[in-house]
This record gives C-alpha cells, sequence and structure tokens, in this order.
C-alpha cells in the first residue's frame, strides 16, 4: 500500500489520502496506472507509450507530460490495482 500525496490524478478518483493497491509483479502496459521512481523521486501517473517513447501523465490539467530524454531514469516500480478511498483520518 502506498499513501496518496498531491493531486495529480483526481481524474482518476485517486486523491491525497487515498492509499493504492500496487502489484510489482504486472508487467506494466500503456494506459496503466503506476507507481514510477523518476530520477530518484517516485510519482503515481498513467503510463503512455507510443512510437517508442515514453511518458507519464496526470490525471490533472494543471500537470504536464513527464517526457524522457537522454540521461533521464524511469523505473516502473509497479502497476496501481485498486485504490482505497479513506473517508477518516
Amino acid at each position: 500500500l502506498f499513501t496518496v500525496k498531491g493531486d495529480s490524478m483526481i481524474g482518476a478518483s485517486i486523491e491525497e489520502g487515498d492509499k493504492v493497491i500496487v502489484d510489482r509483479a504486472l508487467s506494466p502496459k500503456h494506459g496503466d496506472i503506476v507507481v514510477a521512481v523518476v530520477d530518484g523521486d517516485y510519482t503515481l501517473k498513467r503510463l503512455y507509450r507510443h512510437m517508442g517513447q515514453v511518458e507519464l501523465h496526470a490525471e490533472n490539467p494543471a500537470y504536464p507530460p513527464i517526457r524522457f530524454s537522454e540521461g533521464s531514469e524511469l523505473q516502473v516500480w509497479g502497476v496501481v490495482v485498486a485504490s482505497i478511498k479513506v473517508h477518516k483520518t
């Protein structure tokens, strides 16, 4: 389980404080929501693969896609399989 921080995935109904269940055994596919490590920082985004390019997209228009260039490091840590809403903290 990971606790969500931030509002980048609100369009997928994943909000700050929610818990996500991540399966590390699944191979990430185009369109999956993933926990990724980008240059050493963890992030929760939707994976896009198109014509040999890999991008991470937020589900909030306030955030631009993360595009990878030479020297950038991306590691997909796992695939989100479920989210749990937290109603009381």
